[in-house]
């Protein structure tokens, strides 16, 4: 199968609750989820047994696309475009889809944890 493909196939898997909802929507919950400790925890786990690897502790430094805590993200701008790319992956680049793998509630709190340890870029200090 092609990228576009399987991509098409990851989005059948959204619930078709997270699909009726606008984006605005869908990042205002999922800001709210990245301030839910539970939420966080999950994510965390989550992230410790599957994106680690590739993708380092949260003291990692460097501006690189697989740097997920300095606060600048290469392939996405709001949470939801962040969850996205955790759902369908960057097939490219190696990234899997987790989408097809995880349950929604999993990939909102991977998303949720990623958002939650964000450090503001020099740009977007205040």
């Amino acid at each position: 199968m092609t990228p576009s493909v399987l991509r098409l196939a990851a989005l059948a898997l959204i619930p078709a609750t997270l699909l009726l909802a606008t984006a605005t929507e869908r990042d205002a919950a999922l800001a709210a989820a990245a301030k839910d400790a539970a939420v966080i925890k999950a994510g965390k786990e989550t992230y410790a047994g599957l994106c680690k690897s590739c993708h380092g502790e949260e003291s990692v430094q460097g501006d690189s696309p697989s740097n997920l805590f300095d606060g600048k993200w290469f392939r996405a701008k709001a949470p939801a475009e962040i969850e996205a790319v955790v759902m369908q992956g960057v097939l490219d680049k190696g990234m899997p889809a987790w989408g097809e793998v995880l349950p929604p509630e999993d990939t909102l709190a991977v998303t949720a944890y990623l958002l939650s340890a964000q450090k503001p870029t020099p740009a977007s200090a205040p």
